[in-house]
């Protein structure tokens, strides 16, 4: 099956902003606040001081509620995300509490600051090494955990 899947808010407010101004002139007569305000919250998880960033990235995700809550009543809104999407048979949004922990779901840019962010510390092949001995027995760990059976767990929106 042809699916598009938004991995965590991060990844739509980044689409959002791609896309912006299509959506406008696609669908000039729907206000497109909620998307805005989305689109707004998530920038401003970029950047700025650390100690504000938790609060800004609760922000991010209570207008990417909203914003998914005005997608999902609008079927004119819907119609130009598949468009811009080159029409797949579904687009699935995952639940923003969820998706916090993947990767690309932490900073406003799409960039993981565990994989090369601002704050990023480059990893000798040393520090690798006594990760991997450390982790290796770790059975919690999680690259020794089991794939949830539910393929998809976390969906929240599809249509």
């Amino acid at each position: 099956m042809n699916e598009y899947i938004f991995k965590n808010w991060n990844e739509f407010g980044i689409f959002y902003r791609v896309n912006q101004k299509k959506l406008e002139e696609a669908l000039p007569d729907l206000d497109l606040t909620a998307l805005a305000d989305f689109s707004k919250a998530c920038v401003a998880t970029a950047g700025g001081c650390g100690c504000t960033k938790k609060k800004r990235i609760a922000i991010a995700v209570t207008t990417y509620e909203s914003a998914i809550d005005f997608v999902s009543k609008n079927d004119s809104v819907k119609s130009e995300i598949k468009k811009l999407l080159n029409n797949p048979e579904k687009v699935r949004f995952n639940h923003p509490e969820k998706s916090l922990t993947d990767p690309g779901a932490t900073t406003g840019l799409g960039v993981n600051e565990m994989e090369g962010g601002k704050d990023h510390t480059p990893e000798t092949p040393a520090d690798h090494l006594h990760r991997e001995h450390k982790h290796r027995d770790d059975k919690a760990h999680p690259e020794h955990m089991q794939p949830a059976d539910d393929p998809q767990p976390k969906a929240w929106l599809v249509f």
